[in-house]
């Protein structure tokens, strides 16, 4: 059986280079000079269950119709930049789909964002009343999907049916307003990249621990004033970001990572003493103190 990852891989860079093979598989709204959509132009699409790539970015769409649910051949669907308020039952039947991504449904104060740019905590301040809250329980069914990116929405939970998604590989809730991390996030033992950054929660359940195929995991601008001992069961960790927060001290199980290979700690509430046990306990990672520019 083909690998169905290679298969999409192929089919994006196709539509990307003008392959005509891929002509009629893929319709993209995004285009700074395209009219702003308030609905998916769905009349537009010609036959909806040929789909396999619909992007309609930076448009003003809130809700989607129920026709969403005849795309049954879709493998990446991206509403990113849309004010959304909440997904039809019918995203449900999208059981193919492999990448989505629903960022930035609600619009941020730009100002007031770059005033507390390396503010942990008290995330974001929003402008009107646009942003997704929650995921319909049809979304569980989405049983294919590896990458999956809610970050910039208004959440302040992760919702349940997430943790029923257990092929996921990337999840990005950057810029939400959770307030605490589910144990169930133990479950997604096959995510390799989590992105829990610019959110209100102030400590993680030891089950980070079980996502053992995790490779990145950003924990930038947060209240964590420590880690779980858990931490250092993360075998595949290479990348560790726990930047402009209130981090006090890595519990030593870090020690145990050996494919552990950069940390970025800048601007923590890390004294030099700490970072010097850092150095000694951690010989092999390079850890970053200061901005890269």
């Amino acid at each position: 059986m083909a690998d169905k990852g290679n298969i999409i891989s192929e089919l994006l860079e196709g539509i990307e280079k003008g392959d005509p093979r891929f002509k009629n598989l893929s319709r993209s709204f995004s285009d700074q000079s395209s009219p702003k959509y308030t609905a998916i132009p769905f009349d537009q699409l010609g036959d909806l269950s040929q789909l396999r790539v619909l992007s309609i970015k930076d448009h003003n769409i809130r809700r989607i119709g129920p026709q969403i649910g005849q795309m049954t051949n879709l493998g990446m669907l991206d509403l990113s930049d849309n004010p959304l308020e909440e997904l039809p039952q019918e995203i449900g039947n999208l059981t193919i789909l492999e990448i989505l991504s629903l960022s930035y449904t609600t619009q941020i104060d730009l100002e007031w964002e770059m005033d507390h740019l390396k503010t942990p905590g008290n995330y974001p301040k929003y402008i009107g009343e646009g942003g997704l809250k929650n995921l319909p329980d049809s979304f569980a069914n989405l049983q294919n999907l590896n990458s999956l990116r809610l970050d910039n929405c208004r959440f302040k939970e992760i919702p349940d049916v997430i943790f029923e998604l257990r092929n996921l590989q990337s999840l990005d809730l950057w810029c939400n307003k959770l307030e605490a991390i589910n144990p169930k996030i133990g479950q997604l033992t096959k995510l390799e990249y989590l992105k829990l950054s610019k959110n209100n929660f102030n400590q993680l359940p030891e089950t980070i621990g079980q996502l053992k195929q995790l490779k990145r995991l950003r924990l930038d601008n947060l209240s964590l004033e420590d880690l779980p001992e858990s931490i250092g069961e993360l075998q595949n960790l290479m990348m560790l970001e726990i930047c402009y927060g209130e981090i006090e001290h890595i519990p030593a199980s870090i020690s145990k990572l050996k494919n552990l290979q950069s940390i970025y700690l800048i601007e923590t509430q890390m004294d030099d003493i700490y970072f010097n046990a850092l150095k000694v306990l951690l010989p092999h990672v390079a850890i970053h103190t200061k901005p890269i520019f």
